[in-house]
């Protein structure tokens, strides 16, 4: 376990244990899970080791989780439901199964278990990059962050806001919120 790779000496560390069969986590501060490999590459570290050692990124992000006991369901215009495929994106969007007229989405009006906020906890946004072929490949060639993420895409990638999205659909938090804490 590497608290967090802050400079070069210490993620060339953490990829010789990578590459010696170690198993090694660590942290990084980044926007996306496809901005760490070019924060990685950025750091000098050698294309070749960098892409045999990776398995997987994971980012994250913590929004605030709507109150169970005080939410409220409504249905959304159409207009709102268009601007969530787009901003989903629409032929990912396609992709989930779920129906557009179908859709319910929840708004936070507060109560006293939430300290009248219409929030209370925390849940965690995810996307996961793997380490497939095609992306060892563009790591070993440097390639540029949105071709990377578009890879990753491809390769079954679900992003932070998109995760956030999915998530609004199932009541545990509202698009402002996911909005709030997702940089794109």
């Amino acid at each position: 376990m590497v608290g967090e790779m802050r400079d070069q000496e210490t993620a060339e560390i953490g990829v010789e244990s990578s590459l010696t069969g170690h198993l090694v986590f660590s942290t990084l501060h980044t926007n996306s899970a496809p901005e760490t490999i070019t924060r990685l590459l950025d750091m000098e570290l050698d294309p070749f080791s960098f892409s045999d050692a990776i398995l997987c990124i994971l980012a994250q992000r913590l929004a605030r989780r709507i109150c169970p006991d005080c939410r409220q369901e409504y249905v959304p215009p159409p207009q709102e439901v268009q601007d969530l495929i787009l901003e989903y994106g629409a032929d990912e969007f396609a992709k989930t199964g779920l129906n557009p007229s179908e859709l319910r989405l929840y708004r936070a009006t507060g109560c006293p278990k939430c300290g009248d906020t219409g929030y209370k906890g925390r849940l965690g946004l995810h996307e996961i990059l793997e380490g497939t072929d095609q992306m060892k490949s563009l790591i070993k060639r440097k390639s540029e962050i949105e071709v990377i993420r578009q890879q990753a895409i491809r390769d079954g990638m679900t992003t932070l806001k998109q995760d956030g999205i999915l998530k609004c659909f199932q009541g545990l938090t509202d698009i402002k919120e996911v909005r709030r804490v997702c940089i794109k």
